[in-house]
């Protein structure tokens, strides 16, 4: 849903926006969430951590909503995650109750919801995947899933450094572990897996 649309429906009674410097939290554990669209910015949602650092995040960015599932399943519930402004002058609109429930009533937003549902449990299983296994582990996991008989195909191999949050010469690291294995073979525009059964080894336990 772009700006313009989003204006269309809400009346302004019906909204609040709130701007965010970079780093500001929007909301954390034990807050009270709204459900927002980000007009302008980008917002990260990291796992909670007592000195907040952020540990491999989901961003939603500009034409985006964000809190709905948080908002649904109880938005008083303490929980492990963060929303953290990525940039300054996020503008986020936070919605009241009936303007929710009036988008709710829209084909088109509940298609959305439903493509955006599936992307947050992709993302949860991948956060949970780097949590349990590192970079490393998760890493291998995205060969996996990402691979096309056993070829991932890239453009730039740096930018796996943006998916894992990591700098490069970790990445090197890990990728250099994977290929002295003889797991895989780092070619210039792709990765070829050459043992599938030990890649999966490294994100289901069995290695370190």
């Amino acid at each position: 849903m772009n700006k313009e649309e989003f204006f269309k429906i809400a009346k302004n009674d019906e909204y609040q926006i709130k701007t965010f410097k970079k780093g500001e939290f929007i909301y954390t554990s034990g807050w009270d969430r709204e459900v927002g669209y980000i007009l302008n910015g980008e917002v990260l949602v990291s796992k909670h951590l007592s000195d907040r650092v952020i540990l491999y995040p989901i961003g939603f960015k500009s034409g985006e909503f964000m809190g709905i599932n948080l908002y649904i399943f109880d938005s008083n519930n303490d929980n492990v995650f963060d929303c953290v402004a990525k940039y300054d002058d996020t503008k986020i609109a936070f919605l009241e109750k009936k303007l929710f429930e009036k988008l709710l009533e829209r084909a088109d937003f509940l298609k959305m919801l439903v493509y955006d549902n599936e992307k947050i449990i992709l993302n949860t299983i991948a956060l949970t995947m780097f949590l349990a296994y590192g970079p490393l582990g998760y890493f291998a996991y995205i060969l996996d899933i990402t691979a096309v008989e056993d070829r991932v195909f890239y453009e730039r191999f740096l930018d796996y450094c943006d998916y894992l949050n990591i700098n490069k010469t970790r990445l090197y690291e890990i990728t250099n572990k994977l290929i002295e294995e003889q797991v895989i073979v780092k070619e210039k525009k792709y990765i070829e897996i050459i043992d599938r059964d030990r890649l999966r080894e490294f994100f289901e336990g069995n290695k370190n």
